[in-house]
């Protein structure tokens, strides 16, 4: 059986596609600038789309061209690249004991992305209000707000943004209800 081949527009259709999930994950993986900075976790999961689709051809003994636009793949590559988020976020977690011994000079990292929104937008062009454009803004400069778990922490969103438990639950809402457009696009 042979496999795929993805030409430079199977790539192109890819990065239109799930370009900007890959980012949102990337983003999402966190770490230190050392061990995965954005750019190192955006390859890993350039490196998953191709391991599934070399997968699926196996798996399927079709094409890429055949099942690209199908359900099954669009679920099965979601699900990869989530899990290959989690392995490596605990990858990080494992190794942060030795990291917190190693210190390197700040010339070295001179050249390196220190936050992620600075070298990518993690959405689309989405028209989100000042209110939910400040609140994604908080997030990216205070992952914290973020639990482990994925579920807001009310509190610090409500102490950072200085509004109520109940604008801070609406706003969240309309986050994720926004978001979750985005995400079954």
């Amino acid at each position: 059986m042979s496999m795929s081949k993805l030409t430079d527009e199977d790539w192109e259709w890819i990065e239109k596609k799930y370009g900007s999930l890959l980012h949102h994950i990337a983003y999402r993986v966190g770490g230190d600038p050392i061990t995965y900075d954005h750019d190192d976790s955006y390859q890993e999961l350039v490196i998953a789309v191709l391991d599934t689709v070399r997968t699926f051809d196996s798996t399927t003994g079709q094409k890429f061209q055949e099942y690209k636009d199908s359900k099954h793949f669009d679920k099965y590559l979601k699900t990869v690249l989530w899990n290959r988020k989690n392995n490596m976020g605990s990858k990080i977690v494992k190794r942060e004991p030795l990291r917190r011994q190693v210190t390197i000079d700040d010339d070295l990292l001179a050249d390196k992305v220190h936050l992620p929104c600075e070298s990518f937008v993690p959405f689309g062009n989405e028209d989100f209000t000042e209110a939910e454009r400040t609140m994604i803004d908080e997030i990216l400069h205070d992952p914290k707000i973020v639990k482990p778990n994925g579920k807001f922490n009310i509190s610090r969103v409500c102490r950072n943004l200085d509004i109520t438990k109940n604008d801070a639950k609406r706003l969240i809402n309309r986050l994720q209800h926004k978001l979750e457009k985005w995400l079954d696009y």
